[in-house]
């Protein structure tokens, strides 16, 4: 019996990412659920009062994405791979 032949691993591109508008977030959220992750980003601006200060600061809702389960390991490995690119870019620029 022969043996089925794998296909070579296709690369992805980015398509259309420089037309997005982009958003700052500050705030984030994940709540689990069956069958998918909901990653929650938002930005919250602590509000300058007078006094105690504000019962809760408001966060405005960017995005709400749902994340497969078998894909968060992976979002989590960009993330970190990221923080470090972006620590060696910060190192590099105090020398």
């Amino acid at each position: 019996m022969a043996t089925p032949e794998v296909p070579a691993e296709v690369p992805a591109s980015w398509i259309g990412i420089e037309e997005m508008p982009v958003h700052f977030a500050n705030t984030f959220g994940v709540v689990p659920a069956p069958n998918a992750f909901f990653l929650l980003l938002g930005s919250a601006i602590p509000l300058a009062g007078e006094g105690e200060g504000p019962a809760y600061v408001p966060i405005r809702p960017i995005a709400r994405v749902a994340i497969a389960p078998q894909a968060m390991p992976g979002l989590i490995q960009a993330l970190e791979e990221a923080v470090r690119q972006r620590d060696t870019i910060e190192q590099s620029g105090d020398e």
